[in-house]
């Protein structure tokens, strides 16, 4: 937590193979580390869901998908990947 504290951005990576990974960004890592940058980290849960995207949206967020030329093996298309970019406000890369 103390690193997730110091940090200045996130880079979120998840694999285009592993559908488990890209949710597990949304649901779990990138609320934790929203949670550790709000200046009142012990509050964070308290907020409502849209204070809560409020303030994520201006975190310097990075998502990067891996393995995208596996085609045959892909589960997350590039679509859901930008739509969640979208949804941070953050860059998407593959």
């Amino acid at each position: 937590s103390r690193f997730v504290q110091c940090s200045d951005f996130l880079i979120a990576i998840f694999s285009v193979e592993d559908q488990k990974s890209f949710e597990e960004l949304e649901r779990t890592y990138i609320p934790q580390f929203t949670r550790f940058k709000h200046p009142q980290p012990e509050q964070f849960d308290q907020l409502s869901e849209p204070e809560k995207l409020q303030f994520i949206q201006k975190l310097p967020i990075v998502l990067v998908a891996t393995k995208a030329d596996a085609k045959e093996k892909r589960v997350v298309s590039e679509k859901e990947g930008r739509r969640l970019a979208r949804k941070l406000r953050a860059d998407y890369f593959e």
